[in-house]
């Protein structure tokens, strides 16, 4: 005999429209009964050429009567799993294309399903008439279209698993053998469903492929996030007005490569956050910058924490030189130029002088400053400024008194007749030198 005929008889068409989902993500599906499945979500269309009368069917037990089955259950009733046999297509031979959706459910990476599959024990004389087993993915929601005829796949594109694809004998297994799908390359969590197919060219009663296939437990089991870890939160390293800055955020807890994004507040000017959580550039705000940044994966799970950068002015980047001769009421200020600051180039530089407030811009140095009071001690600030912005770039500061003149005695007539000759002209000698020096 071709194939034995009690389990191709023994099948009960369920070629019909399912509908429904069951309410929790996880599930587990023992096939106790098949005419449940359409309840809890399922949907079976046969799509073979030439279609044949059976589609998957209950599970036919050894214990059957009067047509045993050739093997029993993975676990529960002897007859508790489902079914799909040759008998798919008819003819003569065929190509087999024979669905079964799981319940519509929104995947994420990392979910697992595990299944048993088995065909009849080949014994020894007897021939395996090779049969393949494909899982598929859609991610198109609750949608059932597998496409019309035996080649089409409609949105069930993604190919999970294949089990003998190339339709070799004695691959697929004859003994329940488990197999475990982790779900995994989604962008995000996505709406879809799981299809077996069972898929078998050259099919049917005279077909060279084909005979009996089993699955049993079916189990679905979510991913559940785990709690993510990230850097401790709090100030970070701060950083210096248009100076290279570079800090690094990690994370422990995402599945696969994560995505690190500023979700609340902002970033000090200037600086950018990298999916990979490094944060760099050259910050031009002073200030404290309080943010949010949180951190995804692919399987949707994310965790969040609050960080702050604290920019502050750079350091002194040139000496500064501040001379004020006496007498003058004036300082002549002067410094080594930069030639930029934090990668921007100076284009000029703000002296400033306390007290009195004054300021002025100059392009270079030196700079003469001018209506000081004598005796009074000032503070000269110098900033660079550079094209990305200034108020905060290098500074350098510096405080000299300018010095009121000492005043020169000039002796009375009385004194001038006590003096003799030689003593008058020393006396005019040194008043000459020190009305020189004043001019």
């Amino acid at each position: 005999m071709r194939r034995a005929v009690f389990y191709a008889a023994a099948a009960l068409s369920l070629c019909s429209s399912l509908a429904g989902q069951a309410n929790a993500q996880a599930f587990t599906e023992n096939f106790d009964d098949v005419s449940l499945l359409a309840g809890n979500g399922w949907f079976i269309q046969n799509n073979s050429s030439p279609l044949g009368p059976n589609a998957w069917y209950q599970g036919v037990p050894t214990t059957a009567t009067p047509d045993p089955g050739p093997f029993n259950a993975y676990n529960g009733a002897n007859n508790a799993y489902i079914a799909a046999n040759f008998a798919s297509t008819t003819g003569g031979s065929g190509t087999i294309s024979n669905w079964l959706l799981t319940p519509n459910r929104t995947f994420r990476n990392g979910d697992v399903l595990t299944f048993f599959t088995r065909k009849p024990t080949i014994l020894g004389g007897q021939t395996d008439f090779p049969d393949r087993l494909q899982v598929r993915l859609s991610t198109n929601g609750a949608s059932t279209n597998v496409g019309s005829g035996a080649t089409a796949v409609g949105d069930f594109s993604t190919v999970l698993l294949e089990i003998n694809p190339t339709l070799v004998a004695n691959v697929y297994p004859q003994t329940w053998t488990m197999y475990t799908i982790t779900v995994s390359g989604l962008p995000a969590p996505t709406s879809g469903r799981m299809a077996f197919r069972y898929f078998v060219t050259n099919g049917g009663p005279s077909g060279s492929n084909s005979d009996y296939i089993g699955v049993d437990n079916v189990v679905y089991t979510p991913y559940v996030c785990p709690a993510f870890t990230m850097s401790s939160g709090g100030a970070l390293t701060g950083g210096s007005w248009g100076q290279a800055y570079s800090t690094a955020l990690t994370q422990t807890g995402a599945l696969g490569a994560p995505n690190f994004a500023v979700t609340s507040g902002a970033l000090p000017p200037g600086l950018t956050l990298a999916a990979n959580g490094t944060i760099t550039g050259f910050p031009t705000t002073l200030g404290t910058f309080p943010f949010t940044v949180t951190v995804n994966d692919a399987s949707g799970c994310s965790g969040s924490q609050s960080y702050s950068i604290q920019v502050t002015p750079a350091a002194a980047g040139f000496p500064l030189n501040v001379v004020a001769v006496a007498g003058n009421a004036e300082a002549t200020v002067s410094w080594d130029a930069p030639a930029s600051d934090g990668g921007s180039p100076v284009i000029d530089y703000t002296i400033t002088v306390q007290p009195g407030g004054g300021t002025w811009t100059a392009p270079s140095s030196p700079f003469v400053v001018t209506g000081l009071t004598n005796g009074t001690p000032y503070t000269f600030t110098v900033t660079a400024n550079t094209a990305a912005g200034s108020g905060a770039p290098s500074t350098a500061s510096t405080a000299v008194t300018p010095l009121a003149p000492v005043p020169v005695a000039i002796p009375t007539l009385s004194e001038w007749a006590l003096m003799g000759l030689s003593a008058i002209l020393a006396m005019l000698g040194t008043v000459a030198m020190r009305r020189k020096e004043r001019t």
